[in-house]
């Protein structure tokens, strides 16, 4: 894999259809190419014209397409964390566990793990293809999946220091009381603990979005916005956010160019590299998409 492109900005302001764009113009050059929407409102479908379809579909020789179904992933990874719950604790009779299962699946960020969760089986699966294109939710719960690797390693890492305090507490114990004291699925080293087995295997995901995210050679992130005040300063939202976090906007693409005078706000952007869309009344269709990629798309295929 090449590079994988994000497009982000508020809802609505053509990120659908840019990414496309975008699809389009690497397929005509014979780049193998995979297209994924990871926004619950998915609308790919309707831009290819092609009635709503499971996984990925190939449409050309060079490119391929899928509508994430992101409440499948959010069912598997819940019925992950149930199947590792029960095996690292069925020695605890005295915890309801089916009862903690059901506070777990309506605890906020649970959608933000599974976009992950499918982000990282997506890349896992298309290493063979030269670039990915990941068309994104709208701002709010985009930026909660950008920031949760950062966010969730510092909590690891607390997560990790308690841990290792319980093992040697437990160690204290045994040399008094002897090891028999526990029961034999009791761990007392680091390297027999489930519970630090799985801290660990989070902490190596969370280090690997953090870390494809930060790279600038392999990660383009675009901004799409359009010509009015809301959109430019949630993009700058966007560009602060991220920016805390050490990720960059590679390029603005100013869509609809034409439809409405330059805001003035569009200054607060002056500082990155942008290039105008100019507003089309043209039924969208594969040659558009094509016109619209050759307009931008070349400056970050490089």
């Amino acid at each position: 894999m090449k590079k994988i492109f994000f497009f982000l900005g508020k809802g609505g302001v053509g990120k659908s259809t840019l990414s496309a764009s975008l699809a389009y113009y690497l397929n005509t050059k014979g780049k193998r190419t995979f297209w994924a929407s990871i926004d619950p409102a998915h609308n790919l479908c309707d831009i290819l014209s092609l009635p709503s379809f499971m996984g990925t579909k190939q449409i050309t020789p060079n490119l391929w397409v899928e509508e994430v179904d992101i409440n499948a992933y959010l069912k598997r990874f819940l019925k992950e964390i149930q199947e590792k719950t029960y095996h690292t604790y069925r020695y605890l009779q005295v915890l309801n566990l089916d009862k903690m299962f059901n506070v777990i699946k309506h605890t906020p960020g649970m959608e933000e793990f599974a976009c992950l969760y499918a982000l990282k089986n997506i890349i896992d699966q298309h290493q063979d293809k030269d670039y990915l294109i990941i068309d994104t939710p709208p701002t709010g719960l985009m930026l909660r999946i950008f920031s949760l690797p950062f966010v969730t390693r510092q909590w690891l890492k607390e997560l990790k220091r308690w841990r290792k305090a319980i093992l040697a507490r437990r160690k204290m114990v045994a040399h008094i009381k002897g090891e028999s004291y526990f029961p034999p699925e009791v761990a007392l080293a680091e390297n027999e603990d489930k519970v630090m087995e799985n801290l660990s295997a989070q902490q190596r995901t969370m280090q690997f979005f953090a870390s494809l995210f930060t790279d600038q050679e392999k990660t383009v992130l675009i901004l799409v916005l359009n010509p009015d005040k809301l959109s430019v300063l949630e993009g700058k939202r966007i560009l602060d956010t991220l920016k805390s976090f050490g990720v960059y906007i590679r390029l603005v693409l100013f869509n609809k160019a034409g439809l409405l005078p330059r805001p003035k706000e569009l200054d607060l952007l002056k500082d990155l590299p942008q290039k105008e869309i100019p507003y089309m009344k043209h039924t969208l269709d594969q040659k558009v998409f094509l016109q619209l990629g050759r307009m931008w798309a070349e400056d970050v295929c490089k």
